[in-house]
């Protein structure tokens, strides 16, 4: 998602769309559409629950990281700026991340990134734009931002980098990681694997040309660096577009480049440390262009804002049997007039991919900005995404979320409601912001997401049980392949702490007595996998 100060284009009004007294009917009681809640959640939703303080300010655009050691530890950062904006460069405060230490159930008060350093040309940065989490396998967190002067290009947004060895409680001083005056992004993965690049930080960026083109983003590099203060880039892409960087279990680092046309993303990798990239393999195909799509009743009226595709790249890295299986998500609207959420996945580590399949099935309105991860210990694939099905009006959205327990060849029949309250979009003038996030680890998924409830943007956050849900639909609980065991609960899976730990540096679910259900129903059936496809469902 966009925001710009170009005037806001005529919107064609659909008829539902001018219905005042719009119903959303949920258990078969009507209640009014935008409701302020609490309207039902899922099966094993629990802790939501507003992260941003209410100090007037709005708080947007989030990336989260868990500690691969403790999965108790979690940090979230977002952007956050003066309410109202009023196009000054001055509005951009700086990127504030919050912290848990008991897997969410509290959240710390957030800490500020250091400021802006001086930098090697001659512009005048304002506070970082862009936040990107990532904590390595020795739980050394980094930060990565955008130092924004009040627009986009062709002047200069230096990509900056900061780490923390106590969960962003404290910060280093930022690092810039490239000279280039027209590098452009900081989205950061660490490599938390036992190979010989074990700690390496990897930063995805672009160098900037040709703002009035159809693409403005060219030339893709990968940056890399084994302390956050000194980097290296290679060039991976002379074209735009892309997706953020992964690191499988074995040290390879996999990203998405643009492909033959602009609406297309390969994956290529490297095994090297980030210092070469091979061939890429096919490509995936959407209709969406990437220099965004508008949507209706999305931002303000003097500040036209808009969607991409908000491609989402995410790795197996269990060392089971979808180890190095790679999954991609991304808004989508190949039928308008709506955008919805689309899925593929590659099996042999980006070669080839599955046909792209609709993710939202119950959703006759607009969805847009996917989050995607993999659960460390167990392989799920979890996904969560802004979604306007609750609202007949096509204008309120909630958090929907579904997962895979079999490598992404099924989802869950039906998609779960995360957000226990409509939010409006219409309220600030970047709507939803730039990117929601989801993480998830040991049994417990912990979506992210931008929230206007309370009339202005705040970060908010849950708990999902992966195994709550699995049960819900009367599935066995074990996910397919799972290295770890996966014991059944008759309750919702506690959040995981340090003394859940095994020796083996993942929980173990303790079983109560009593006896749990093995029934299974039929699996949804939303990706090609070949030979032996029928055999896969949720286990």
């Amino acid at each position: 998602m966009r925001g710009t100060n170009r005037p806001r284009r005529l919107r064609r009004l659909s008829a539902t769309g001018l219905l005042a007294g719009a119903l959303l009917v949920i258990g078969g009681l009507p209640v009014p559409a935008g409701a302020s809640g609490p309207l039902p959640t899922g099966p094993g939703v629990s802790g939501e629950m507003q992260i941003s303080p209410n100090d007037g300010n709005v708080y947007e655009t989030v990336s989260a990281a868990i500690d691969p050691n403790d999965p108790a530890n979690i940090v979230a950062g977002a952007y956050s700026w003066v309410s109202p904006y009023d196009g000054s460069s001055s509005y951009l405060r700086p990127v504030q991340v919050f912290g848990t230490s008991n897997a969410g159930t509290s959240w710390s008060s957030p800490s500020s990134l250091p400021p802006t350093p001086t930098l090697p040309y001659n512009v005048s940065a304002a506070e970082g734009r862009f936040p990107s989490l990532a904590i390595n396998a020795s739980g050394v967190t980094y930060a990565g931002s955008i130092a924004m002067h009040g627009g986009f290009h062709p002047a200069p947004s230096p990509s900056l980098v900061t780490r923390s060895a106590n969960h962003g409680t404290t910060w280093g001083s930022q690092a810039l990681i490239s000279q280039d005056p027209t590098a452009w992004g900081a989205t950061l993965i660490a490599d938390q694997s036992a190979s010989a690049y074990r700690n390496r930080v990897y930063a995805w960026q672009s160098i900037a040309c040709c703002p009035d083109s159809p693409n403005p983003y060219m030339y893709m590099y990968v940056a890399r660096s084994d302390d956050g203060s000194n980097w290296a880039s290679t060039q991976v892409s002379s074209t735009g577009g892309g997706v953020n960087p992964v690191v499988g279990s074995d040290g390879t680092v996999y990203v998405g480049v643009g492909g033959a046309s602009a609406n297309q993303v390969v994956i290529t990798k490297s095994t090297d440390g980030g210092v070469t990239f091979g061939a890429p393999g096919s490509a995936v195909t959407f209709a969406m262009p990437q220099s965004a799509a508008m949507l209706p009743n999305f931002g303000t009226p003097n500040c036209s804002s808009y969607i991409s595709p908000n491609m989402s790249l995410a790795v197996d890295r269990t060392q089971g049997v979808n180890d190095g299986n790679l999954y991609l998500v991304w808004a989508d609207n190949p039928n308008p007039p709506h955008v919805h959420i689309y899925f593929a996945r590659s099996t042999d580590r980006g070669a080839t991919w599955s046909t792209p399949v609709q993710i939202d099935t119950g959703n006759a309105n607009d969805a847009w900005e996917p989050a995607l991860s993999v659960d460390d210990a167990y392989g799920t694939v979890v996904l969560s995404w802004y979604d306007r099905r609750d609202d007949l009006g096509n204008k309120f959205y909630r958090i929907y979320y579904t997962q895979s327990t079999d490598g992404g060849a099924t989802f869950l029949p039906s998609q779960t409601a995360v957000s226990s309250a409509q939010a409006d979009p219409t309220t600030n003038c970047t709507a939803t912001g730039f990117s929601a996030s989801i993480v998830a680890s040991h049994g417990i998924a912990h979506p992210f997401w931008t929230d206007s409830r309370s009339g202005t943007n705040e970060i908010f956050t849950a708990r999902v049980s992966e195994l709550a849900i699995i049960r819900s639909f009367g599935r066995a609980p074990a996910p397919a392949g799972s290295p770890t065991p996966w014991k059944p609960r008759l309750a919702t899976t506690p959040p995981p702490t340090s003394a859940a730990i095994s020796q083996r540096g993942r929980p173990v679910l303790g079983s109560a007595p009593g006896s749990w259900t093995t029934t299974r129903s039929p699996a949804v059936r939303v990706s090609g996998c070949g030979t032996g496809c029928s055999s896969m469902r949720l286990r």
